[in-house]
């Protein structure tokens, strides 16, 4: 058929344009040897730089210029971009990635585009967020129903508080604001019973986790987070008197811990006044 070897030609040299791919993109502090790529710690906060090499139809005159754009697999959206003339010719590009723009999970991977104008995608390259021990660097958890002795007893201790609640409406705990705090972080509370006075062993409950996340509001108003711990019966019931709890939280930046704050201690005293039972509900009060 007249053309149809052209055709095909045509259709094969776009095949083959297409599988034509550049060379990995590289990132500052990993390991080229790794393969989960291993992010620096700082990462989840300061952001990464992306090492592009250097592509062989770099502009070789004025006038020309190609665009580098920086994709995480998955999304459409371009995270970094940057564009590059003959002035610019160097053996290696670095192109940073702000914090903000990394993926809420542990693992992912990146490319990179050339568009000279026609686009050319790089292989992926896995990168990692580093797990380690967070410092201990936030407030302790706050408990603004107990006493000044660090109480919380039948009787609401601040009744004049139209938020307070009864110790088996559940316990609040405000989280107070740190100026390291980013919109979308995610504060994770542990709360633990405990048959002392002091948080010590032996446990009354199994460590409940609390979820909570940072706003743009809780940024601009520099808002304290506030959780409440219930159920009564599974989280508060099992402390009755001369028990204490334990709560600590840890800052999570796109899946990644980040900071953890110091204990807090609040006291659990349930015996009813004149009593020998323990208050779990408002019967008590009639």
């Amino acid at each position: 058929m007249p053309g149809s070897k052209s055709r095909k030609s045509a259709v094969a040299a776009s095949a083959l344009d297409i599988g034509i791919l550049l060379n990995a993109p590289g990132v500052e502090g990993v390991d080229p040897g790794d393969a989960s790529g291993t992010l620096p710690i700082d990462a989840p906060t300061n952001g990464l730089v992306v090492k592009v090499p250097r592509w062989p139809a770099f502009p070789g005159v004025p006038g020309v210029e190609h665009t580098v754009n920086i994709y995480i697999v998955g999304s459409a959206v371009s995270v970094a971009r940057r564009a590059y003339s003959i002035v610019d010719d160097a053996a290696e590009f670095f192109i940073p990635v702000a914090a903000l723009a990394l993926p809420n999970r542990p693992s992912f991977e990146i490319i990179y585009i050339v568009r000279t104008p026609n686009p050319t995608t790089s292989p992926p390259r896995r990168l990692t967020f580093k797990v380690a021990e967070p410092p201990t660097v936030l407030k302790e958890p706050v408990f603004p129903d107990a006493s000044l002795y660090g109480y919380i007893i039948c009787r609401k201790n601040k009744p004049s508080d139209p938020e307070s609640l009864f110790i088996w409406e559940g316990i609040r705990i405000f989280i107070p604001f740190d100026t390291r705090f980013q919109e979308n972080d995610v504060v994770t509370l542990v709360w633990q019973g405990w048959a002392t006075l002091n948080i010590a062993p032996p446990a009354l409950t199994v460590p409940a986790s609390f979820t909570v996340t940072v706003t743009a509001a809780d940024i601009r108003d520099r808002n304290s987070l506030r959780i409440v711990i219930q159920p009564f019966v599974t989280w508060i019931k099992p402390m009755t008197a001369n028990h204490s709890a334990s709560a600590t939280y840890t800052l999570l930046r796109r899946g990644v811990a980040i900071f953890k704050s110091r204990t807090g201690l609040v006291r659990l005293d349930r015996k009813i006044p004149g009593e020998s039972g323990f208050c779990e509900n408002s019967s008590w009060m009639k």
